[in-house]
């Protein structure tokens, strides 16, 4: 009997937010129809980062390999090493799916203090709609003007950032290289070099973002934890 009376309730509680959303579907908090399902495999996707590269040491540089270091990321509050590569690479960096013939990529921290400096798309490059800028222009503004917040220099932090064009080194926390979303993002890189056999180099980078679970899970009950569905005009 009470687990009839319980499962009557959440039958009643998903009515409920259902019939909420049918007025409230562009609302900050509610999953909106356009776009459902494509928003729950974005939600699914933020959970895991995966990425891999090549480099090539320069002629002129022969034992000065672009790809070398480890780093490793366990939430905001604990990063630990360096790395640094240069060269292709192909990602899925959450949502944002890309592949490079051009990365240049360093992160080094310690502690809670973490910096970085990424550029992709030096050269060519297939992007998806969440790494293409223009694209994605819409939303990207929703995750930085409605979601995001001010740093005390005054420069804006966007909760979800997919999109990297660093020009010169960042550096923050609970920031980081994806906007302050990612504060629970556990993961790791390395880049190892051979810049005597066969001058080339590889990067392997994964992790996990326990956080971006619960939303994905969210939103079958038609609930945006994230507030980071994308909607009817974006």
């Amino acid at each position: 009997m009470k687990t009839a009376s319980l499962l009557k309730r959440l039958v009643l509680l998903v009515t409920v937010i259902s019939c909420l959303s049918q007025s409230v579907s562009a609302g900050p908090l509610m999953t909106p129809h356009k776009y459902w399902w494509q928003n729950r495999l974005a939600d699914l996707m933020d959970i895991v980062t995966i990425g891999a590269g090549v480099s090539v040491t320069d002629s002129k540089r022969r034992f000065v390999p672009p790809s070398y270091g480890a780093y490793v990321e366990l939430t905001s509050l604990v990063t630990l090493g360096y790395i640094k590569h240069h060269g292709n690479a192909v990602e899925l960096d959450g949502r944002g799916v890309g592949a490079y013939s051009e990365e240049y990529r360093e992160r080094w921290g310690l502690g809670y203090n973490r910096h970085w400096q990424i550029h992709q798309g030096l050269g060519e490059q297939y992007v998806n709609y969440y790494k293409d800028p223009e694209v994605s222009a819409g939303w990207a503004e929703r995750m930085a003007v409605e979601l995001g917040y001010q740093t005390d220099e005054g420069a804006l932090v966007p909760a979800k950032q997919f999109v990297h064009r660093d020009t010169t080194p960042q550096h923050g926390s609970p920031r980081g290289p994806r906007g302050w979303h990612h504060w629970s993002y556990i993961g790791a890189e390395v880049a190892i070099p051979d810049p005597i056999l066969t001058h080339h180099g590889i990067t392997l980078r994964a992790g996990v973002d326990v956080a971006e679970a619960f939303d994905f899970l969210t939103g079958f009950f038609l609930y945006d934890f994230r507030r980071d569905d994308r909607r009817d005009g974006e």
